[in-house]
């Protein structure tokens, strides 16, 4: 089959070419977990031991090698069986998935997320295109602790263009849009003392009132019950701005 492209937000899987999200179907947990984590290093050589040090790290490492042997060949079965441009390369004891041109969702967000330029009416539905890559945080689904650094790291770019997109919509008159797109960032990022500040900007400009004391409370009521602290004193100031 074709793939448009291979997607690790929210969960491993890849677009069938026809925009429909499809799941390779692995033979074991750990088929899917060693397919991810070299996919995890685009295309860089992982040596082998690394690679029985991270999956099977309570196993000796003969039998742990067996497992990789059998865990590799179990990949290598699979995507012949979909018949894609996908291959495990093994060379000086160390292996790397290779995606031979394959769009991959999370290269596709770094690069477009690397730049900050400003949000225009050109440039807005490709921001908004990219944001849409975001489907859920990377990997989500899956409790693998090697991709804490890179999970944070791509949800901190996300809430930065969820912001700048947000902020444009705001002052040219999307304040519903705005709003939406604000309220699911908080569920990502609750603490956030930013996307609060806009949020409560939005509600100020829309004369909503009634709607900006109670998502200010709220927010006060999370800070306090949730890491003991009050709001910061740009984000009091914001708040009694906005009343007036």
């Amino acid at each position: 089959m074709a793939i448009g492209e291979v997607r690790c937000f929210g969960h491993l899987s890849v677009d069938d070419g026809a925009g429909n999200d499809r799941q390779f179907k692995w033979k074991t947990a750990k088929a899917q977990e060693l397919f991810a984590y070299l996919l995890h290093h685009r295309e860089r050589w992982i040596a082998k031991e690394i690679l029985l040090e991270t999956l099977w790290p309570d196993y000796p490492k003969d039998k742990a090698l067996t497992y990789l042997h059998t865990t590799v060949s179990q990949i290598r079965k699979l995507v012949k069986e979909w018949q894609v441009q996908i291959s495990i390369e093994y060379a000086l004891d160390s292996y790397r998935l290779v995606l031979d041109g394959i769009p991959y969702d999370v290269s596709e967000f770094e690069r477009a997320t690397d730049r900050e330029p400003a949000i225009t009416g050109q440039n807005r539905l490709f921001y908004e295109n990219i944001l849409a890559l975001y489907r859920g945080d990377y990997l989500e689904e899956y409790d693998y602790p090697w991709t804490e650094t890179l999970k944070s790291n791509l949800l901190e770019r996300y809430l930065n263009v969820v912001l700048r997109v947000a902020a444009y919509e705001m002052e040219h008159g999307f304040e519903r849009k705005a709003l939406e797109r604000l309220h699911f960032a908080e569920k990502k990022a609750p603490y956030s003392e930013e996307i609060c500040r806009l949020v409560l900007t939005t509600y100020a400009k829309q004369g909503k009132l009634a709607s900006l004391n109670r998502h200010y409370e709220a927010f006060v009521k999370l800070l306090h019950a949730d890491l003991g602290i009050e709001p910061s004193q740009e984000t009091i100031r914001i708040y009694n701005q906005c009343l007036k």
